[in-house]
């Protein structure tokens, strides 16, 4: 009689990083971890997260001492691009790549982790056969037009890593940095500021800032100061309408912005497809390991 076949236990994730006092909603990457460990958890799936700002919709907090005793050969740990090494030793390990990797970062990496991108923008040394997963908290009810009167230019500099782009921004186009009065005062204050200026302008292709502004009605435009990559609106999931890549499209994308919103509710069920995806890859490898 051959021998009974071993089961595959239950499937479980961990979301392996904290952002400890630093704001979720400040930050785009952080706000996508925050959603996905939410989405995996209403999809049925156990979700252990090590941040109390990542613990919502049935997710369950755990200590790092405590994910030692966890089910190794079913747990899946998720870490974003930022992370260094593999901080909870983990046996099956995601890198999802929510901006380009950098080489030191990347150089730490085991050979056997698995990439997933948020979009085909984002690349690394690996950058081959993307595995998409993406996920969006838009929060489309705060941002609106008042329909004020405008004037003006304004810009986010949130990174704060291309300093002298930041001061060019200041220098030729008077712009005010609305960083700090945003990450002091919320969100209400930054809708209330954009719907007093006519432009918002940026060096970074993919920022949702870019999105937040054409929803307030600015003119939302992004710069570059080199050589104009192709294809930009499609490989940035959210940036299709009401975004000007160049003050050459400014004029088109003041036409289509109106198309913005709906299509940003049609982007956020597909991108449950894509967590969906994420799930059976992983059911479909951990079979593998059965022996």
């Amino acid at each position: 009689m051959a021998p009974p076949q071993k089961k595959l236990n239950r499937m479980e994730f961990l979301i392996g990083f904290d952002p400890k006092s630093y704001p979720v909603e400040m930050s785009g990457g952080q706000t996508v971890l925050r959603e996905l460990a939410k989405q995996l958890s209403i999809l049925g799936q156990t979700v252990y997260v090590v941040s109390p700002q990542f613990n919502v919709n049935g997710t369950k907090l755990i200590s790092p001492h405590e994910i030692s005793k966890l089910d190794s050969d079913n747990l899946i740990t998720i870490y974003p691009e930022v992370t260094f090494g593999n901080p909870y030793n983990s046996k099956h390990v995601v890198r999802w790549i929510l901006y380009h990797t950098k080489p030191e970062v990347e150089s730490t990496w085991g050979t056997n982790d698995v990439y997933f991108y948020f979009n085909n923008l984002f690349v690394s040394k690996e950058n081959k056969d993307k595995k998409i997963l993406n996920c969006f908290d838009f929060k489309l009810n705060l941002f609106y037009d008042k329909k004020l009167n405008r004037e003006g230019y304004c810009h986010i500099n949130r990174n704060h890593v291309r300093d002298s782009l930041d001061s060019t921004l200041k220098l030729k186009y008077n712009s005010e940095d609305l960083f700090y009065g945003h990450m002091t005062i919320g969100w209400e204050w930054l809708v209330n500021k954009l719907n007093t200026k006519k432009y918002f302008i940026t060096y970074n292709v993919a920022t949702y800032y870019s999105v937040i502004a054409s929803m307030c009605g600015c003119v939302s435009i992004i710069l570059y100061d080199g050589i104009k990559e192709d294809n930009l609106k499609e490989k940035v999931i959210s940036h299709k309408y009401g975004i000007a890549y160049g003050f050459e499209e400014v004029e088109e994308s003041i036409s289509n912005r109106e198309l913005l919103k709906p299509y940003l509710e049609e982007v956020t069920k597909e991108s449950i497809e894509t967590i969906k995806n994420f799930i059976l890859y992983w059911e479909s490898e951990l079979k593998k390991n059965i022996k």
